[in-house]
């Protein structure tokens, strides 16, 4: 599975062999290293945000899969449009259940 997550497979098949190794992978450390290099290498956002959910699966204290995580909401804020911006802003910093 961890050989499907290289740079020479398609990103479609990048990002389902991380969505598996997120089901499978839990506390492995080879598991735990394709997923922080993909997180890394991926050029597709999709891709990274499959890459840090399954990393947070496989490794719950994993930093990365939160900076990563975060990175990439800031990104997408940042990218949207003003309407769209403004009906995000306001529920930015909520906590689930707050």
């Amino acid at each position: 599975m961890i050989r499907l997550l290289q740079p020479n497979q398609p990103e479609q098949t990048r990002r389902q062999a991380a969505g598996v190794l997120g089901e499978i992978g839990a506390g492995n450390p080879n598991a735990i290293n394709a997923l922080t290099e993909l997180l890394h290498s991926a050029l597709d956002e999709k891709t990274r945000w499959q890459a840090a959910l399954s990393l947070g699966k496989v490794d719950p204290g994993n930093p990365l899969a939160g900076i990563r995580k975060v990175g990439v909401a800031e990104s997408k804020y940042e990218s949207c449009d003003c309407a769209e911006r403004s009906a995000l802003k306001g529920n930015r910093f909520k906590v689930a259940g707050a």
